[in-house]
């Protein structure tokens, strides 16, 4: 993603793609991390935002045109602001019509997303669900790959759950997600324990976790060319209603 940084120099951010919303075509899903400083105020500081997605295979280039909202997890809304609402999703859809007042809707539209970050959370691989758990990205680095330096619990860009001082560092390089039962302690053999601090651990990276939202109102589409045609560039444009507008121009 195209950004800039405090002092006026460009900078590019890294987005890992995750999915589609099913519920609004416009809508791309990525991760990020709550702890990338950075990467969260260009995303709360600037109304629009443009990414380029360039395929491997056949080369084909994206650039979306629009703007990111941050979901992060709910213990820290008071910070990254409310879950996107100018999206369209099921608790919408469900809203229509009914006697929902305004705030059972937004408390519908509150569950809707933190469910969908708990689904993504629980798909990633364990070796990406680990990285949540490392220190902040750019930072200077500790004398060594096991530093114990850095922890979650002192990080003050995270929520500080209750339990002991966990130091992580780089300790893990997989991790699974937890079900509900055993991120609330059922499963721990004490204070102190490997389980514990385990626990902690996964409790603190999901806390770190955050999906990045993007709604896109344009579409500019390019396609390579080869020996025997040219290149080819479309820009689409939603409209109010979410309709797409096309046009075809010059590569």
């Amino acid at each position: 993603m195209a950004s800039v940084r405090p002092n006026g120099t460009p900078k590019i951010q890294p987005l890992v793609f995750q999915d589609f919303l099913k519920s609004d075509g416009r809508v791309l899903l990525f991760s990020g991390a709550t702890r990338n400083t950075e990467l969260m105020g260009v995303v709360k500081l600037t109304q629009s935002h443009e990414i380029s997605w360039i395929m491997p295979k056949t080369r084909e280039t994206f650039i979306f045109t629009g703007r990111l909202f941050i979901v992060c997890a709910p213990t820290l809304s008071h910070r990254f602001g409310s879950v996107p609402r100018n999206v369209s999703t099921p608790a919408d859809r469900e809203s229509i019509g009914s006697s929902f007042s305004s705030i059972s809707t937004t408390a519908a539209q509150d569950e809707f997303w933190e469910s969908t970050r708990m689904t993504i959370w629980r798909r990633l691989s364990p070796t990406l669900r680990a990285t949540w758990t490392w220190p902040s990205s750019g930072e200077h680095k500790g004398p060594g790959p096991s530093s114990t330096e850095w922890s979650a619990y002192r990080d003050i860009t995270t929520v500080k759950p209750s339990g002991p001082v966990v130091s992580t560092g780089f300790k893990y390089l997989k991790m699974d997600a937890l079900d509900d039962e055993a991120m609330a302690g059922a499963p721990s053999k004490g204070k102190g324990s490997a389980d514990e601090e385990y626990r902690y651990a996964h409790n603190a990276a999901l806390d770190n976790f955050c999906l990045l939202v993007f709604k896109a109102s344009r579409v500019d589409h390019a396609t390579p060319g080869n020996a025997s045609s040219p290149p080819t560039r479309m820009v689409y444009s939603s409209n109010k209603d979410g309709a797409w507008l096309y046009e075809e121009v010059n590569p």
